[in-house]
Order: C-alpha cells, then sequence, then structure tokens
C-alpha cells in the first residue's frame, strides 16, 4: 500500500479516521443527518489540537467494538449533532460526547467514553464516582495546557 499524500495533520486525521471506520458504519459517520441517534456514540473533539487527536487515536485503538464515532468540533456535523441535543453554544477547548441523545462535556465526557471501551481501559471510568468540579478543574489545567503536548 503506497503511503498517503496528504497536505495538513487536519487531513491526516480525517483519513485516519474514515480508514479505521468499518465498512457498515462509513455511510453513517459521514453523514449525520442519517444516523439513529439512539445507537450513536459520538465524541466531538478540537481536530486543532495535537493532544486531541492522539486521544482519537487512543480511543479508535482500544474500540474494539466501533461504538464510538468521531467528528471535529469546527464541522457542520458537530453543530447539527450539537443542536438535536440541545446545545447551541460551543466552546472549542471542550470535548463533548453524545450518548443516547445526551451530551456530556469535558471529564464526564471523556469517562462516559471510556465505559465503553474494553478491559483494562474501561477502568478509568470508575473516576466519575469523583465530583463533577473536581474533576473538570483538572480537566481546565490539561484543556488550558493542551496544545503544549
Amino acid at each position: 500500500m503506497c503511503p498517503l499524500r496528504l497536505r495538513s495533520m487536519t487531513e491526516l486525521i480525517n483519513k485516519f479516521i474514515v480508514l479505521t471506520v468499518p465498512e457498515r458504519s462509513r455511510r453513517d459517520r459521514t453523514n449525520y443527518e442519517h444516523m439513529n441517534h439512539e445507537h450513536t456514540n459520538i465524541i466531538l473533539f478540537d481536530d486543532n489540537c495535537n493532544l486531541c487527536k492522539a486521544s482519537v487515536k487512543f480511543l479508535t485503538k482500544h474500540d474494539a467494538k466501533h461504538r464510538l464515532s468521531y467528528v471535529p468540533l469546527n464541522s457542520t456535523e458537530s453543530r447539527a449533532a450539537l443542536k438535536k441535543v440541545g446545545v447551541n453554544f460551543v466552546q472549542k477547548n471542550t470535548v463533548y460526547f453524545i450518548h443516547q441523545q445526551k451530551a456530556y462535556v469535558k471529564s464526564t465526557a471523556v469517562l462516559k467514553a471510556l465505559s465503553l471501551l474494553r478491559f483494562p481501559v474501561n477502568i478509568l471510568s470508575v473516576f466519575i464516582l469523583v465530583p463533577r468540579f473536581i474533576r473538570d478543574y483538572f480537566y481546565g489545567i490539561v484543556a488550558k495546557n493542551r496544545t503544549k503536548f
């Protein structure tokens, strides 16, 4: 297989995401309007952030059952997905996770997504027991410094 010639890191991530999607769901991941919202788990991430892209790569690697979809936060698909669950204001330094027609943000989004992965990664979701204000405080520290990673 010859190497892909890409113009930017964003294009590389988008190609990676499309190439790792199983054939049966590739159409659904690129055309959000036709998704079945009850069975969709969508992670909305900042595709200009290296930490976020590395996190998507990690999640893709550990998502053996292909339960998660990944959509860049600055795309029209992400705005449509968030509007459908009642989120009108989008923060750039925040990850969103849409699960069963509910939107989760910040640390809760990360932990809910981790809970859908296989063992041993799903053990990290035990941190959902830590109060949200404490989890989000540490999430904020990482989010401020995310471009340095």
